[in-house]
């Protein structure tokens, strides 16, 4: 039997998880509480006595089941009862994974009944005597250690009861007593069933199981019963999402390294997948909404919400694709700039793909050009709402919403914003000025020179209307043709204004008879005329200031 049970304590990959099994048993063994002691004392200079206990009220065991069930190695009292998280017979040696000097347990089933003291040394002989009446269990383990590892065997012990018994469902509380002021004292170590994360959902199914549901890219799955983690996973077992289960009917493989896949795991995960249709994804679309105001607000304060840009970020990640994709008809998008036709707070509009003609524009976050494009009615979709991390996700959900329609604000519109003046005296003043001499001489009423940024960026010149009034205009898209009584908008660090405005240091009237030239050609409206009228005045004219 000491080599068997060596073998099976050695499966636990945390001793400390010996302690789990202690919780299980008190839960299996029906307690209403459940109380940890931890109890240290100093035996010299440099070594300590610490004795752990877990004690439970619950029924007890009798000298038969602790000789038949408790000292047999895979026997276990519980067989048959799918109401018992234990089967296997196995989890009460796993004390002996800490090393314990010694370990003790003190049981009994009433106060009508004799009860009995069970004491086992380390090589698992064991001694049985009679013990006062008692209902319920304790279990002690006594260990010796040296004094500067005392806090730290407690610490972990306290860790490993809040990882694998988080949400037992009886009070689960922790004494500790002579380590140090900042370890002593009582805490309540479980809490109720749930995960924090901004997106989720938490209900019970059919059977009375319940699910925690959060929106997780990476997904997972952790599964439990009574509160005791069985398992955890990385697999996505439910979409994306990582998933938690609290099933009585679930129960953990011999090896403690799984759960049991059997047809009361399938039925659990397959309430768990029409949950998360039902329930997770509705919160989602809301959720997008609620993270994506969050996101421009804190922008438009000048700022950035961490919280909400991640939390965008995440949805952004799922929202594409898989079992959980969501509606797009049913998301609100942020946006760059506010639009007055839209109403609402200007942060966030819907845009559903049946009556589009063509989808809402998009770019990397608000600039001149959105904010044009916007006055004049027009939404553009902030792409970079959830930052940089997020620009990605928000982008691809974005073109696998709109699909072929879906378009950059710059792929449509061009912005003209007003050149910076020139130097009176310089070459630059003085070609400006040459330039618009000489297209006055064809019926051009003027040169605006401007800056373009958005489609076009690259163009030399567009005609319009009049000259650039404001600092800044939306230019439309603009058909090549007549000139007459047009202003040219021209672009004032094109390669061909540069290269002129070097030239006209040395020949000011030949550079500006090229560039004259130059924009008549990109306009489409240069012809033998046109281009008589412009040497005759860059020759002949009367060129004194």
């Amino acid at each position: 039997m000491q080599e068997a049970v060596g073998q099976m304590v050695e499966q636990f990959a945390d001793p400390y998880a010996c302690l789990r099994e202690l919780v299980q048993n008190a839960l299996d063994a029906e307690t209403s509480r459940i109380d940890v002691g931890f109890s240290a004392h100093r035996e010299g200079r440099d070594t300590a006595a610490l004795a752990i206990s877990v004690r439970d009220d619950g029924q007890g065991m009798s000298l038969d089941v602790v000789e038949r069930c408790l000292l047999v190695l895979f026997r276990s009292s519980k067989d048959g009862d799918r109401r018992k998280i234990g089967k296997f017979g196995v989890g009460f040696f796993s004390v002996f994974a800490l090393k314990p000097q010694a370990v003790t347990v003190e049981t009994g089933t009433g106060p009508n009944h004799d009860a009995v003291k069970l004491s086992l040394a380390p090589d698992f002989s064991y001694e049985i005597i009679a013990a006062p009446p008692r209902r319920g269990t304790v279990v002690t383990l006594q260990l010796a250690l040296p004094t500067a590892s005392l806090r730290g065997v407690v610490e972990q012990s306290l860790a490993s009861l809040k990882r694998w018994c988080p949400h037992v469902d009886v009070a689960l509380v922790a004494r500790v007593e002579g380590v140090d002021a900042d370890t002593d004292g009582e805490r309540t170590l479980n809490t109720p069933f749930s995960y924090e994360h901004p997106v989720q959902v938490e209900g019970l199914d059919a059977d009375g199981n319940q699910h925690v549901l959060a929106l997780e890219a990476a997904g997972g799955a952790a599964f439990y019963n009574r509160g005791i983690l069985l398992y955890e996973t990385h697999e996505s077992l439910v979409g994306s999402t990582y998933w938690k289960v609290n099933a009585s009917g679930l129960h953990h493989t011999v090896s403690r390294d799984g759960v049991r896949r059997d047809a009361t795991f399938e039925r659990v995960v397959a309430h768990a997948r029409q949950y998360a249709r039902s329930a997770l994804k509705p919160r989602a679309e809301l959720a997008f909404e609620q993270y994506a105001r969050r996101c421009v607000e804190a922008r438009r304060r000048e700022g950035r919400d961490v919280e909400a840009a991640r939390t965008l970020r995440k949805i952004a990640l799922v929202a594409a694709q898989g079992s959980l994709a969501l509606n797009p008809d049913a998301l609100a998008w942020p946006l760059t700039d506010p639009v007055a036709a839209l109403g609402g707070d200007g942060c966030t509009a819907r845009f559903k793909r049946s009556w589009l003609g063509d989808a809402p524009l998009a770019s990397d976050g608000p600039n001149l050009l959105t904010g044009l494009v916007a006055a004049e009615g027009v939404a553009v979709i902030d792409l970079m709402a959830a930052g940089v991390e997020g620009q990605s996700a928000l982008t691809e959900l974005y073109f696998s919403a709109f699909g072929d329609k879906a378009q950059r604000v710059t792929a449509r519109y061009t912005a003209a914003t007003r050149a910076e003046a020139a130097p009176p005296g310089s070459p630059r003043a003085a070609l400006r000025e040459a330039v618009a001499s000489l297209l006055k001489q064809v019926e051009v009423a003027g040169v605006a020179w401007v800056l373009w940024s958005g489609r076009d960026a690259e163009r030399l010149s567009a005609p319009m209307p009049g000259p650039i009034e404001a600092p800044s205009v939306l230019l439309p898209d603009k058909g090549r043709g007549g000139l007459k009584g047009q202003w040219l908008w021209v672009w004032a660090e094109h390669p061909s204004v540069l290269g002129a405005e070097r030239l006209a240091s040395e020949a000011l009237w030949l550079a500006a008879l090229a560039l004259a030239k130059q924009l008549l050609l990109d306009a489409d409206a240069l012809d033998a005329r046109r281009d008589h009228a412009l040497q005759q005045w860059a020759i002949l004219g009367d060129h004194t200031p």
